[in-house]
């Protein structure tokens, strides 16, 4: 049985992903994005560490992805000046 995902789930989830990629980049005084390159291409010799923080830099961008479709129920508790509906239509 799966279990439904709600805004505020998807958030929590979001911001441990990011403490977790945060303590990567504080180890290794290396930023995601310019870690990611370097690993796929090889240039960084394989290591667990850094399968995990690839794992976890896919896990953001999925879940990232998937808030688009929340984005609407986001902004709905936000005080705007009608610009809204651009953002829910891209």
């Amino acid at each position: 049985m799966s279990q439904e995902i709600t805004l505020e789930s998807l958030l929590e989830d979001l911001h441990g992903i990011e403490l977790e990629i945060q303590q990567h980049e504080k180890k290794y005084k290396l930023l995601s994005c310019y870690f990611l390159p370097l690993y796929e291409t090889g240039i960084l010799e394989e290591n667990h560490d850094f399968g995990d923080w690839a794992a976890l830099l896919g896990m953001r961008a999925k879940r990232i992805e998937l808030f688009k479709q929340f984005l609407p129920k986001a902004m709905s508790n936000l005080p705007t000046n009608g610009a809204v509906q651009i953002l829910e239509a891209a």
